[in-house]
């Protein structure tokens, strides 16, 4: 037999999801033009980490859009904290660009990226 499971759905102007594992482990996410999720993970003795995902997009014009995105990870109780935020621009088809910023314990982290379609 496998460990306890709890859910937890609700429908409305939001849609709101959770899951209660037994081990350690409460993740609760929303799904709507924009997406989170939160989770509070405590299944190991020495440590509980708490994440936060969102992620929203814009529609700019009808081939054109804007991706918003970030996470962020703290242990609670070592004190990491860790994390990344992007933003992804679509410009038509054949044209897009990302740029990215992650952090941690080891400093920060930018990354860019072109892409064009030929």
């Amino acid at each position: 037999m496998g460990d306890p499971v709890v859910e937890l759905r609700i429908k409305g102007a939001t849609d709101l999801s959770g899951e209660f594992k037994g081990k350690g482990e409460l993740t609760v996410s929303v799904t709507d033009a924009a997406k989170a999720k939160l989770v509070v993970d405590y299944k190991r003795p020495d440590s509980i980490v708490v994440s936060l995902d969102s992620t929203v997009g814009i529609k700019l014009s009808a081939d054109d859009s804007l991706v918003l995105s970030g996470g962020l990870t703290q242990d609670l109780v070592n004190g990491e904290v860790k994390g990344r935020v992007s933003a992804h621009l679509r410009i038509a088809k054949d044209l897009s660009a990302e740029l990215e910023q992650r952090f941690g314990a080891s400093g920060p982290v930018t990354s860019f990226e072109l892409r064009l379609k030929l």
